[in-house]
Formats: C-alpha cells, sequence, structure tokens
C-alpha cells in the first residue's frame, strides 16, 4: 500500500471508529503458518479453519492438517506445525481421505499456551464447529470418519491427544468395505489444561435411501453437518446443523425431514436441528425445523444473555417452514432465516426470513459468520451472494453472476432484516469475518477481481455504511480468507495461499511475505491498529465467595464461582455430615430460606455464602442438649430431649413403658413407684412418682 492510499484509509477508519487516541500507522506484526510435511508429491495441504477469542482475550486457532510425508501409515511419521506447536497424524492420501486437526490456545502475540490434535480418524472442519468455554477450555462438534477408508483395519473413527499427550480414542465398528465413507457425530470437551475431559460418539444412519442415486446403492456415509457450536452462562453445550439421517445420541432420537425425495447425493436436502447437551456431554433436548421444503440449514450459532441466535439459509417451496411456535413462508428460492432460540428450555422466540431473489438468473448463498452486537439491539451475518436477497421491499444484489461478499444486519427482537450490503467488484468476492463494537461494523474477506487477489477488511458504521476498505494482503495466486478475531486493536486474520505463491502482507511498508510450498496452506497473522477499537469491553464479571463450616459439604453448579456472568444461576447442594444438618445458609450476612438442602442465586454483583451446620436434632449429645428427667405431680417430666427414644424400667429391671420424645417438655403418666428412666443412650435417672 502506497503512502497516499495509506493516509486516505487513516482518514476515513478515523471518521468510523477512533476512540480518541492519536492516529498512528498501521502496523503488520508476525505471521505463522500451517506446514505439513510433504514428499516428492506434494499433495500435503492445511487450511486455518477457525480463530475464535474468548473472555479472556485468548485465541483458539483451529487447523486441518493433511501432510503426505509418510506412505506407510506410521501415525508417528506424519508431521504438522502451527505456531511453535508440533504434532504427528495419520498420512493424508492427497484425495479426502485423511485430515488430522490441531487446536492451539494462544495469545495475540503468537504465544502458545496449549494444543491438542489427532492421530487418527479423518475430519471434515467444513462441517464441524468449536466455541471456547468459559473455563479456559474448548468444546468441540467434529465431523468424523476412519482414516484413508480404514487403512488400519481397526475400529478407532477418531483419536485425540490431549496437552499432556493423554490419547483418547472414540470407537466405532467399521461397516462393510462399501461403507468406508461413513461420518459420525463426535462432541468433545476440553479443560483449561488442554486435556481432553470427556468425549462421546453419537449415531446418525447410514442405509440406503428408498431411491437412491446409482453410486449410493450401498449406504449413505453423509447423514449430517455440524455447522453451529456455543456454550451457555450454566455450562450446557449447543450444536447447530443439518441432518438428512436419523441421529441418536444415547436413547434419544432426532429425526430428520424433508428427505422423502433425497437420493443420497450432495443434492440440498434435510432438516435444521439445535441440540442441547449438558455439562457432561449428556443429552438435554434438541429441536428441528419442520413444514415443507426442499431443505433447510443452520449455518452460525451465538449465544448471549440466555439466548441463541441462529442463522441459515433454506431452499423453499411455496410451503410453510416452522420451528418450534413460529413459522415462515418462503417462495421457491434460497432464502436466509434467523432464529433466537431460548437457552434455557429451546423454545423459539422467533423464525424470521430473509427471501433471497433471482437476479442475473443466479440465487444461491453461502453464510459465513454472524456477531451480536454489544448492546444486544441488532446482530449482523455475512457470506457470499451469487444473486440477491429482499431487505423490505428493495433487492440487494451482486452487480454480476459470481459471488459477492454481503453483510445484512437484523433487529434482536424481531430478526427482522433491516439493512444490507453487497461488495460490488468485477469477479468473485466473499466475506468471512465480523466484528461488531459500539459504532462499528468491520467485515473480513477475500476479493479475486483485484489485481492481485486480496484480502480485505471493510469498515462500516451501524447503519451499513461504508467508512473504509482497507487492503490487509495481497497474492498473484488465489487467496482466500477463513476468519478472523479482534481485541483492543488487534486483528488476527486466517487464510488460505494457493500452492507455489506468496502472500505478501501489507502496512508499515512491510517487505514481509510467505510463499505456499505445496497444494494449499493454511495461515494466521496478526496486525495492530493503533488507537481503535474494535470489541467493546470485556463483560462485567462477578464472584461468588464460598465459606463452609465443618461437618458438611457443598457443591454448586457452576463449579468455577468467579468470572460468573451477570444472571447466572448458580445452584448450592447441601451435604451435612452423618449425624448434622444445615444450620444457617446466609449470603452477605443474610440468612435465607433453603428447600430440600438447596439454594439457587441468581447472579447480579459479588457475593459471599456463608454455611454452617449444627448436630441434627434426632442426635444431640445429652451434653449439648441439657436434658432433664424428673417427676411433677404424679407425671414424668423430660425436657430438651426432643426427637429421642426413652425406656422406663422398673426396679425388677423390666420395660414398663417405651415411647420417643415428641416435644421439647414430654409429660408422661406413670403409676406410682420407682423407675429407672433412660433418655437416648446416655441419659439415665432413678426417680419417684409419688
Amino acid at each position: 500500500m502506497n503512502c497516499k492510499v495509506l493516509s486516505l484509509f487513516l482518514f476515513f477508519i478515523g471518521l468510523s471508529f477512533a476512540v480518541g487516541a492519536q492516529t498512528q500507522e498501521i502496523s503488520f506484526d508476525w505471521y505463522s503458518a500451517a506446514v505439513a510435511e510433504a514428499n516428492a508429491q506434494n499433495k500435503a495441504q492445511t487450511t486455518i479453519y477457525g480463530t475464535k477469542v474468548d473472555d479472556a482475550g485468548y485465541v483458539y486457532t483451529l487447523a486441518s492438517m493433511g501432510s503426505d510425508a509418510d506412505t506407510t501409515g506410521d501415525v508417528a511419521a506424519t508431521q504438522g506445525h502451527l505456531l511453535g506447536e508440533d504434532m504427528t497424524g495419520a498420512p493424508y492420501s492427497g484425495t479426502s481421505y485423511n485430515s488430522n486437526i490441531m487446536l492451539v490456545k494462544h495469545d495475540f502475540s503468537g504465544n502458545a499456551l496449549w494444543k491438542i490434535y489427532s492421530k487418527n480418524g479423518d475430519v471434515d472442519v467444513s462441517s464441524s464447529d468449536y466455541t471456547p468455554t468459559a473455563d479456559g477450555g474448548a468444546f468441540l462438534a467434529l465431523k468424523a470418519r476412519h482414516t484413508s477408508a480404514n487403512f488400519y483395519g481397526n475400529d478407532i473413527l477418531l483419536q485425540l491427544v490431549g496437552n499432556n499427550g493423554t490419547e483418547t480414542t472414540i470407537s466405532f465398528s467399521f461397516p462393510d468395505a462399501e461403507y468406508h465413507n461413513v461420518y459420525q457425530p463426535v462432541f468433545v470437551k476440553v479443560d483449561a489444561d488442554g486435556n481432553i475431559s470427556t468425549a462421546i460418539r453419537a449415531t446418525v444412519d447410514w442405509n440406503p435411501v428408498d431411491n437412491p442415486a446409482s453410486n449410493y446403492t450401498w449406504g449413505i456415509s453423509d447423514g449430517f453437518s455440524l455447522y453451529g457450536a456455543a456454550q451457555d452462562a450454566n455450562g450446557n453445550f449447543f450444536v447447530t446443523g443439518n441432518l438428512r439421517r436419523t441421529m441418536h445420541i444415547g436413547e434419544n432420537e432426532i429425526l430428520a425431514h424433508n428427505v422423502a425425495d433425497w437420493d443420497g447425493g450432495s443434492g440440498f436436502a434435510g432438516s435444521a436441528f439445535v441440540l442441547k447437551l449438558n455439562s457432561d456431554l449428556t443429552y438435554n433436548n434438541h429441536i428441528v425445523t419442520g413444514g415443507s421444503s426442499v431443505g433447510e440449514t443452520a449455518k452460525q450459532m451465538k449465544y448471549k444473555d440466555g439466548k441463541l441466535y441462529i442463522a441459515g439459509y433454506l431452499k423453499g417451496s411455496n410451503a410453510v417452514v416452522s420451528l418450534g411456535d413460529s413459522q415462515v413462508t418462503p417462495d421457491d428460492k434460497y432464502s436466509f432465516w434467523t432464529a433466537r432460540v431460548n437457552a434455557s428450555d429451546l423454545s423459539v422466540d422467533y423464525l424470521s426470513l430473509v427471501q433471497g431473489a433471482q437476479v442475473n438468473n443466479k440465487n444461491f448463498m453461502q453464510l459465513n459468520a454472524l456477531e451480536i452486537a454489544p448492546d444486544n439491539s441488532s446482530f449482523f451475518v455475512a457470506g457470499g451472494i451469487q444473486g440477491g436477497f429482499k431487505i423490505g421491499q428493495d433487492t440487494v444484489s451482486a452487480q454480476g453472476t459470481m459471488y459477492a461478499g454481503f453483510v445484512f444486519r437484523c433487529n434482536s427482537a424481531t430478526g427482522v432484516a433491516d439493512k444490507g450490503f453487497v461488495k460490488q467488484t468485477s469477479g468473485i468476492s466473499n466475506s468471512f469475518g465480523l466484528a461488531v463494537n459500539a459504532d462499528s461494523v468491520f467485515v473480513y474477506g477475500y476479493n479475486w477481481a483485484t489485481t492481485p487477489k486480496s484480502l480485505y477488511f471493510d469498515s462500516f458504521n451501524r447503519n451499513l455504511e461504508t467508512s473504509a476498505s482497507h487492503i490487509l494482503g495481497e497474492s498473484t495466486g488465489s487467496i482466500t480468507a477463513n476468519s478472523c478475531a479482534v481485541k483492543g486493536d488487534s486483528l488476527l486474520i486466517a487464510a488460505r495461499v494457493q500452492a507455489n505463491k506468496a502472500l505478501d502482507f501489507a502496512f508499515a511498508e512491510t517487505a514481509t511475505s510467505y510463499t505456499s510450498t505445496y497444494s494449499w496452506q493454511g495461515v494466521v497473522a496478526k496486525y495492530t491498529f493503533p488507537g481503535y477499537e474494535f470489541t467493546a469491553p470485556a463483560p462485567q464479571t462477578y464472584t461468588i465467595t464460598l465459606n463452609v463450616g465443618e461437618n458438611g459439604t457443598v457443591t454448586t453448579e457452576p463449579e468455577t464461582l468467579t468470572d460468573l456472568l451477570a444472571d447466572t444461576e448458580v445452584v448450592f447442594t447441601i451435604s451435612p455430615a452423618e449425624g448434622y444438618e444445615l444450620d444457617e445458609f446466609k449470603v452477605d450476612g443474610e440468612a435465607v430460606a433453603v428447600e430440600n438442602n438447596t439454594y439457587t442465586l441468581t447472579v447480579t454483583a459479588d457475593a459471599t455464602v456463608d454455611v454452617t451446620f449444627k448436630l441434627a436434632t434426632s442426635v444431640l449429645s445429652d451434653e449439648a442438649r441439657n436434658i432433664e428427667i424428673y417427676s411433677y405431680e404424679s407425671e414424668l417430666v423430660i425436657s430438651g430431649a426432643e426427637g429421642l427414644n426413652v425406656m422406663v424400667y422398673n426396679m425388677l429391671g423390666q420395660v414398663v413403658e417405651s415411647f420417643a420424645v415428641v416435644s421439647d417438655v414430654e409429660r408422661h403418666n406413670l403409676p406410682q413407684g420407682m423407675y429407672i428412666v433412660k433418655v437416648g443412650d446416655n441419659d439415665t435417672e432413678k426417680i419417684l412418682v409419688r
């Protein structure tokens, strides 16, 4: 970028999202390539699939690694490298038969904290997703199949290696050889240290459809896609995507529809779904779209303040499509849809349609990013469009027949799209990343209409009026964008470079470039925009201080009582030791009512919880109770012994009365005479009843 363009760029960007700091020169800082070793055939390839940021500001970068350095099938011989971290895995055949994955947690300076990777199994990252978790770990929803058509002849569907080197194996009995491509869903929970804490497999039917295409008569390899993953404030997990065959998770069944005419191939079909898992990855609940259409899919999902915001697309048939109690009626075009779902019970607040339009005989779309505004008044959706879409009565469309990058804005309360923008170019463009702050929207993507081809980073105001368009990198070969992540004044991007072509990074008159050494190679790069704030301040979080006295324990859900967001429900379960009971449960010094040894606190501020225990009434010692045994007016009187058993003996040692004390002062008639009275296990008195 020359100095004149840079000056103009800084002028525009200063208008749109400066936050008061003096404007400085934008800088390219560093890059890291995902490297998979290759042999002479040079078939290796890598992709940086995602870059996601947690609330603490750490980045989680997911890469797909296909290495062909080893041809023997030795999983220890094939190497991959990213952000200074290494992995070993099964070899890549140069086709679609094996891709290892590598997830690295790191800071914005590129310093790795931990990694996990797969060493067996083929993961389709384009139909998988992941999310950072509140405790500093991660949750992954993976679409996996056996390595290289079961090259190893075993039942290992996926084998993951945690940061401590421990291997976790997910098994799936390998079907008949003709079924060698069968994908199955795998859900994985990673702890804050980068170790696999839980991994489960669901099952999706792979039997042939009723009227299969000739090449699918043996069975269905691809009956689902997992496009979105999220976690709520209570630690539950959510997965969304497209379902074309029945899914079983535990004893629970999720049925697909819109598959009566599907031939098992790549044609669009099936239903969108949302699956809720408990924090231990057990099944909780699910919903699916209903009605009649060619098919629906959910492509993006984000959680905020108890709600799931979901965006997808569908192919209509002039018939009703429903989700929960909400419904829309699209025409026969490909269209966008949005929904808001309550995380607690998966009830649906709304289902809204963004009707697609056929323009220049084109009508299709890709949906690649969704971000919610900090004030939750709106959310934004970005991707690529062929043709156009409706905003009210207006059609927003691409000027040509090829894909063009787009972004549209939706009202968070209704899901209705009220603003839209399409990048007008003479060639292919596509948007893959979004960031939204208090007054601006930022869109990251690639543009093949420029010479050389480029990566763009466009800024808008919240009404989607363009503020500036910036070039992040250029390449004489094909280059694609994958995702972006922001924090403060820092921007992290993921891109993919064509074989033997250089990616020249932009800004600050940098001469830095990276040249791909084989077919396609993923790169992650970092830029600094001094004086700008891409992200809103971190959300306010709260801490619960729990003090528990002796003779009992208290567990909480969630377990971690720090960094709690407002309105998080913390459930306290109280377990007194044997012979003890709850004495007091205080929140900020005030006693509260507890039912069945359980208390739920809704977080609104920092709080201190104090829990104490006391001896159970039924087992208080004689000394503690201050038991008194005496006679008065021909009655036996016992005080301070409520809940204890009483035995009354005559002087021959025979039991003449036995009863339980049911009040603080118990009176009992006895004939005149001398008695020995035993209360509980220890207190014994000789009394004379007159």
